[in-house]
């Protein structure tokens, strides 16, 4: 990530997890699921996040992205890039 894109999110000075977060928070998504876990005895987690379409009064609709990784940071920037190549960041 470049100090361009931490500046234009506001995240200078922070964790790279930290800075992932507050991206998605600026972008309108929501964290649904956040699961830190064991498989087959190497640490994980598992992040999930939702985000209402605006055009639909239904609160079941609307889109979600996640990211799986052996740290916050891996699983954050899974999903971050997941939700940039689906070009919905601003939807």
């Amino acid at each position: 990530m470049s100090g361009a894109d931490l500046n234009r999110h506001g995240a200078v000075g922070i964790s790279e997890a930290a800075s992932y977060r507050k991206r998605f928070a600026v972008s309108g998504w929501s964290v649904a699921i956040h699961n830190d876990y064991r498989l087959d005895g190497k640490p994980m987690t598992f992040w999930l996040f939702t985000k209402p379409l605006a055009s639909s009064a239904c609160r079941e609709s609307g889109w979600f992205v996640k990211g799986e990784g052996v740290s916050d940071e891996e699983a954050l920037r899974q999903a971050w890039a997941a939700l940039e190549a689906s070009e919905r960041i601003g939807d």
